[in-house]
């Protein structure tokens, strides 16, 4: 795997982690970290839980050469996140949510702990009580049309 992958998907990590666990940026003389209930509650399982969706081959899908194993850019970002945590890519699940809706779903029902999936980010999703990190991949929309 290239170095500059790994280092996009610690970088990434981290981002998630400080998400996670809702760092008091403001107040420099703590000397602990407050974690935050998702983070608390990753920790208190033994492992992450992460909505990928698994039928988008390139970001996730399940590999019939790896014996049916999850792989994919979404995939190893989830499992960047379950090292930045405990150390262990593998302490991570993939439960079979294939659609945004359904994902969405499922986060707000504490089914997942966060959702590494391709979801558009408009100004009414920030009504949905959710926290959006980082963009991770730019997608866009074109138009073409014919010169004359």
């Amino acid at each position: 795997m290239p170095q500059s992958f790994m280092r996009i998907g610690c970088c990434f990590a981290l981002l998630v982690i400080f998400t996670l666990i809702e760092l008091p940026l403001q107040d420099k003389e703590t000397t602990s970290v407050p974690v935050g209930p998702t983070l608390q509650s990753v920790l208190s399982r033994g492992e992450l839980s992460c909505g990928v969706d698994l039928e988008l081959p390139g970001f996730g899908y399940l590999d019939p050469n790896m014996g049916g194993d999850p792989v994919g850019f979404e995939v190893e970002l989830c499992r960047a996140v379950a090292t930045a945590i405990f150390g262990d890519p593998a302490a991570v699940i993939f439960p079979p949510y294939t659609t945004t809706e359904a994902s969405i779903t499922a986060l707000r029902a504490g089914e997942l702990d966060f959702v590494m999936n391709i979801i558009p980010w408009t100004l009414t999703d920030d009504a949905l009580g959710l926290e959006f990190g980082p963009p991770f991949f730019y997608g866009g929309q074109g138009i073409m049309a014919r010169g004359d």
